[in-house]
């Protein structure tokens, strides 16, 4: 599935877009300072103002995207469910010709199961959808409230002696910057942001959708057996299911009086298929499936442990690396930037450790981008490949429409690292022997060389692979893109002096312009060059 991901990464945009607005109001509608000091007074009433403003513009804004959002979220539950049925016929015509016996039940086509499927699946899209329209004006009326509270707190850090008029707004944003726009609220008292849950809630609707789609078909076809896969590291709560035979009596059909196993139902309720859960089943095929293996060694057992331990040390990573991410972003202090810069740059490097291995980044890049990583790589350090990796991705989740136009990772022995018009990301042997913050951005800057390749595709979809190839080597494209966010800039400033505020390298070519403004962007948020935003703002409309 990468459908999911779209949705949690278009609410992403939002949630950064809400805040980057209400910093642009505070650093707009900065408080004047005479001979008396600061007038916080008749700056609040400014303030207020621009809050009635910024309600009104977000809840115009993005009615309609929430209205799309939710519509495209009932189309993947859908898609899914037809998905499992496909999928699964293709098991079972494979398992027939390997000697199941099977017969399809034409009386159970049309029969009440399937009609109650039916309803299931449309309480399941109401349900996620309703839950997503409470949680959407959850987010706007707590980005309201966060921005009144920072309104009348910066005066109350002011007086405490914070000094500057930005280190005053910065104290009074740094709680909300730090958690972001958490306006979900789970039983157990945790907060998540929207595009956090949005992730969660669909990965299982879509799972639940998927599995029914299965079920239908083994009704079908008189099936109910089904065995949960046995993989590296099960989640904790579904270890004591894996590698069993469940009766399907949830998505199947089936019932206690289809053999001695445990029912599916009875699993679940102890804790199998909880939120987010990893772990999965297929259809169990007496004398043609492998004997059940439900039985882990010492040595897994503990492996599996020490696994979720480090998954946990990881989300924790990836918290703190979001968390000082927005603060350097978006805090008006330069001396606050700098450091809450150095600090995600250091929470971001422990953050990369998504691997253990080279095979296990095969896998994830076959997988997920049907791509391939180059046996060469074996040789460079997985933590540092796994950084630039990550952040290369996360330029993805805006542009998922460029995902297919990432083919491989290898390896060079030229310079740092480069992206290649045949799709690959090439890293350096010399650079990437050691995990260092000093290659902090590559992959940020790489990531603008993916999208410069995407908008050839897509404005030449009939040219050949060579004639591609040329566009992208002659850098045309990249003078458009660069020129077409220069002309919406309203500066007395030349193009060159506004590359230079990107940085030096950004003026070697409209390539490298490129590429590092994705970097000044990703990196900067708020406080990025007018033309990195520009350059981004231009790609978003192209791609």
């Amino acid at each position: 599935m990468t459908e999911d991901y779209d949705i949690a990464g278009a609410i992403k945009r939002i949630e950064d877009e809400l805040i980057a607005s209400m910093i642009r109001n505070l650093d707009r509608h900065r408080a004047e300072e005479n001979e008396l000091g600061i007038n916080w007074e008749q700056w609040q009433v400014k303030q207020l103002a621009a809050l009635e403003d910024y309600k009104k513009q977000n809840l115009k804004k993005y009615k309609g995207v929430f209205g799309d959002i939710r519509s495209r979220i009932e189309s993947i539950i859908r898609m899914q469910r037809e998905a499992g049925n496909a999928d699964q016929e293709i098991s079972i015509l494979q398992a027939i010709k390997e000697g199941a016996k099977l017969h399809k039940s034409a009386a159970g086509v049309t029969g009440e199961f399937f009609r109650m499927n039916d309803r299931k699946i449309n309480a399941l899209i109401k349900a996620t959808t309703d839950d997503m329209q409470r949680a959407e004006y959850a987010m706007l009326r707590m980005s309201n409230d966060k921005y009144r509270q920072v309104i009348y707190n910066a005066q109350v850090y002011a007086a405490s002696g914070a000094g500057t008029y930005e280190k005053a707004v910065d104290m009074a944003t740094k709680d909300f910057l730090r958690s972001g726009i958490n306006c979900v609220e789970y039983k157990n008292g945790a907060r998540h942001t929207l595009s956090d849950y949005a992730d969660m809630a669909i990965r299982t609707a879509s799972k639940r959708a998927y599995l029914t789609g299965e079920g239908e078909k083994r009704k079908e076809w008189g099936i109910s057996t089904v065995i949960m896969n046995k993989r590296g590291n099960p989640c904790p709560k579904c270890l004591p299911f894996v590698g069993k035979v469940l009766i399907d009596d949830v998505w199947s059909g089936g019932s206690s009086k289809d053999g001695k196993y445990p029912l599916m139902s009875s699993a679940i309720a102890a804790g199998l298929y909880h939120p987010r859960c990893k772990d999965g089943h297929t259809t169990y095929f007496p004398g043609i499936s492998e004997k059940p293996d439900d039985k882990f060694t010492r040595k897994e057992l503990d492996d599996i442990e020490e696994q979720s331990s480090l998954e946990s040390k990881q989300q924790y990573a990836e918290r703190q690396a979001d968390s000082f991410d927005r603060l350097a972003k978006y805090s008006l202090d330069d001396e606050n930037r700098r450091i809450y810069s150095e600090r995600a740059k250091e929470w971001n490097l422990k953050a990369s450790k998504r691997f253990t291995g080279y095979e296990e980044l095969e896998k994830y890049i076959q997988s997920e981008y049907n791509g391939k990583v180059d046996n060469d790589v074996k040789t460079l350090n997985i933590r540092q490949v796994s950084q630039t990796l990550t952040e290369f991705e996360k330029v993805l989740e805006d542009f998922p429409n460029a995902k297919k136009f990432f083919t491989c990772i290898n390896v060079s022995d030229r310079g740092k690292a480069a992206f290649l018009p045949n799709g690959e990301l090439v890293l350096s042997s010399k650079y990437y022997k050691e995990a260092t913050i000093k290659l902090l951005g590559i992959g940020f800057h790489e990531a603008g060389h993916l999208l410069e390749l995407a908008v050839i595709y897509k404005n030449n979809p009939l040219l050949s692979s060579e004639e591609i190839y040329e566009l992208y080597r002659s850098g045309q494209y990249a003078e458009q893109i660069v020129n077409d966010a220069f002309v919406r800039i309203s500066t007395h400033k030349t193009m060159d002096e506004l590359r230079k505020d990107i940085s030096n390298y950004a003026t070697i070519s409209n390539s490298e312009t490129i590429g590092d403004a994705v970097k000044d962007y990703y990196m900067n948020g708020y406080n990025a060059s007018i033309l990195s935003r520009q350059i981004i703002k231009v790609m978003r409309e192209a791609i």
